[in-house]
């Protein structure tokens, strides 16, 4: 299991935490397109994000997924938070 810190953030618009972050990146078609399984992955860990909380509780399959989406993901703007959150999540191991 992988604990994730839901942190406030002051990026504008619709995003206030890092699982805003984490869903945009989730949300974010691979090169590609989605097949299956991808999609399965994907909603599994979203399921868990839409249960809110000031931490998120994943399993090491469910975080790895983030971490990829996250470590793939292209941003539309720039921010310090961005860069914060990705190295936050980058930095997590997961437990095995």
């Amino acid at each position: 299991m992988k604990t994730v810190e839901n942190k406030k953030l002051t990026i504008s618009g619709n995003i206030e935490k890092y699982s805003d972050l984490i869903l945009a990146c989730l949300k974010n078609p691979p090169q590609g397109g989605y097949d299956v399984t991808e999609m399965r992955k994907r909603i599994k860990a979203m399921d868990i994000i839409e249960k809110g909380g000031e931490t998120l509780e994943f399993e090491d399959a469910d975080f790895d997924c983030i971490k990829r989406c996250v470590n793939s993901m292209r941003w539309g703007s720039i921010h310090r938070e961005i860069i914060e959150f990705v190295d936050y999540i980058s930095g997590l191991q997961s437990e095995s």
